[in-house]
């Protein structure tokens, strides 16, 4: 005989639903979608995504997860002021 409470079914599957949202939303982030190689610069490791610093996008962290994080929020940040994508 099982004794399951309604009330931890429902818990058990809002935890699953938000298990597949924030996989889901993994997946979308730019480290992910774009793949930047993973070298290390220094004494830091490096997310690249480019032929170079200058002309790609890279994040920096003392860690690969870090540097993938750092990645994620320089792809989101706008062009310096003055400088296009038409200077390089």
């Amino acid at each position: 005989m099982s004794f399951e409470c309604k009330g931890d079914n429902k818990m058990e599957e809002y935890i699953i639903r938000q298990e597949e949202f924030l996989a889901a939303q993994d997946k979308r982030r730019p480290c992910v979608l774009f793949r930047p190689s993973l070298r290390i610069d220094g004494d830091q490791w490096c997310a690249l995504y480019g032929e170079n610093l200058q002309d790609g996008v890279a994040g920096f962290g003392n860690s690969p997860a870090l540097a993938m994080a750092d990645f994620d929020m320089q792809w989101e940040k706008k062009l310096t002021p003055g400088r296009s994508l038409f200077d390089f």
